[in-house]
């Protein structure tokens, strides 16, 4: 049994390079630390060390670097990166008295070395699922140039093989948390040792900015008065429907509009380029890349819509950052989406996959400014329930009980 005095403390198995990304690792070291104090202190282990001393949570906080030894694009690379985090992550929580273990993204990457670190040690094991990590997986054999890793029968295989492990992997550990509801239902339906916790999003920093402000970044990213701006943000895959947007710009070849797209993962980067230039319409979009998480609110701000076109979407941080910066917001119909936004009401829903829709309904957004500016104060008011304190409870809550009787 730990005493009230004693220090909890948290093994965190991340990405490799999580260190290169300091505000956006913080975000996500946040979502689930937001709560906890200084009597509470994290491991954290990546691969890269740099620039993780600007990293800081309410908690104590401390980095493990193991090296990533060759591509991080190489199967064999990934797997030693792996194997080493479970040799350090041992090794951490035998000398250092860890209670409990835990990953951030990939639940069945870095969550599967997490749970095999629990085992070795004796310890307990908190699994995050963030995303259907079995879609990335198939982008990723399909676009691999290998013609037997684009076979339907292959990668229906694949599939099989995937949900297998990860249906025995949902029952053995000691718990999961999601922050998707489809996911949730899913779930559910293999072990009741699961909570469903939304995400949230810090309403003081994602807010709309002044019309100076405004005005100022206009002005930076040379975009002149009579010009709509759309904004997208997130990873550039073909998960998230870019395609589709780019596709519905074609079909607004007549109006003045700009797609501002932001982003952080950028594989797909040159090809949806050569798609750009393949529709004629380079003067339509503006490809920024990364943008500081803690400078988004002045895109959002700037920004006349939002448009998420996700083939699949759990709960998107990006949608509830739109909607507390009172940016309208057009997303598709799919996962947690429908959760967020209601039609009419608080944005605008479209299917998937069907740019004819889409540029239609960016269409009456722009020609109705009136009537989406109070359905963006509606969205903004929405937003104000997924209070993180609340929600930083909850994770405080489960950990406590995980290591009740440790």
């Amino acid at each position: 049994m730990i005493s009230n005095n004693e220090p909890i403390k948290i093994l965190l198995i991340l990405g490799p390079f999580a260190g290169l990304r300091p505000d956006l690792t913080t975000k996500k070291l946040n979502e689930v630390t937001i709560k906890m104090n200084q009597n509470w202190k994290v491991f954290a282990i990546t691969s890269v060390s740099a620039s993780i001393n600007c990293i800081s949570l309410p908690c104590s906080l401390e980095f493990h670097a193991v090296p990533m030894l060759g591509s991080p694009k190489s199967g064999l690379t990934r797997i030693a990166y792996l194997l080493s985090c479970i040799l350090k992550g041992v090794k951490l929580v035998k000398n250092e008295n860890i209670h409990v273990i835990t990953q951030h993204d990939g639940h069945l990457e870095y969550g599967m070395v997490a749970y095999i670190i629990s085992r070795l040690t004796h310890r307990k094991c908190l699994i995050r699922v963030n995303e259907d990590t079995l879609i990335p997986l198939i982008f990723f054999l399909k676009a691999s140039g290998n013609h037997l890793f684009k076979r339907n029968i292959f990668l229906k295989n694949v599939a099989f093989i995937y949900r297998r492990i990860e249906y025995a992997f949902f029952k053995h550990v000691d718990w999961i948390v999601t922050h998707g509801p489809m996911d949730y239902q899913k779930i559910e339906q293999i072990t009741d040792r699961i909570t469903f916790i939304p995400l949230w999003v810090d309403t003081e920093k994602f807010k709309r900015l002044d019309e100076d402000a405004v005005r100022n970044l206009r002005e930076k990213l040379a975009v002149a008065k009579d010009v709509k701006i759309l904004l997208f943000v997130g990873r550039l895959h073909p998960e998230k429907g870019v395609r589709t947007l780019l596709k519905a710009l074609k079909l607004m070849q007549n109006m003045n509009i700009l797609l501002l797209m932001v982003y952080s993962v950028s594989e797909y980067k040159e090809q949806y380029e050569r798609l750009v230039e393949r529709l004629k319409i380079s003067d339509k979009v503006r490809f920024l890349g990364y943008v500081p998480h803690g400078n988004l609110p002045k895109y959002y701000s700037v920004a006349d819509l939002y448009v998420l076109p996700s083939i699949r979407e759990e709960l998107s941080n990006t949608i509830m950052e739109a909607m507390a910066c009172k940016t309208p917001v057009i997303a598709t119909e799919v996962g947690g989406n429908p959760y967020l936004v209601t039609e009419g009401k608080t944005g605008f829903l479209v299917l998937p996959n069907d740019p004819w829709s889409l540029a239609q309904k960016i269409q009456f957004v722009l020609e109705n400014p009136d009537l989406v500016r109070q359905m963006a104060e509606t969205a903004a008011n929405e937003i104000k329930k997924y209070d993180k304190d609340k929600i930083g409870e909850l994770y405080k809550t489960i950990i406590k009980n995980l290591i009740k009787n440790y």
